[in-house]
């Protein structure tokens, strides 16, 4: 949690509704599978929202490859083997974890100044009809 700045006042917020303020890192992948969009906004979780940076990290060719892959394969009936899912799954954690490297990087922020950080993972294959 961190304290809103003078500079804040001066951009014509009000100031007692901005006691305090939390800046949080989201991140997206979505069914497009062509990468990671990541941004930083601060709020104080109920009134009010300030937009930060962004960034997209696309994801590599191979990557877009076997994500399909890995999508086609949940819509025939899943993975046979755990192992297959675990090796995706690593790859697409560690690819959030480069755009979030990026994000930082790019907004001169260090990782102690994020006060959260939202990550959905990536559904593979979403069918809400079989519960």
């Amino acid at each position: 949690m961190r304290r809103l700045q003078l500079a804040d006042a001066q951009q014509g917020m009000d100031m007692t509704k901005l006691a305090a303020a939390y800046r949080a890192l989201g991140l997206m992948s979505g069914t497009s599978r062509d990468g990671i969009d990541a941004a930083i906004i601060e709020t104080d979780g109920q009134d009010w929202v300030r937009t930060g940076p962004s960034c997209f990290l696309p994801y590599e060719p191979e990557m877009r490859h076997d994500l399909a892959q890995a999508v086609a394969r949940a819509r025939q009936g899943g993975f046979e083997v755990k192992t297959e899912m675990a090796s995706i799954e690593a790859r697409i954690t560690m690819a959030h974890q480069d755009a979030v490297d990026k994000l930082l990087q790019k907004s001169c922020l260090a990782p102690d100044e994020i006060d959260l950080i939202g990550f959905h993972g990536h559904t593979l294959f979403h069918d809400p009809k079989t519960g």
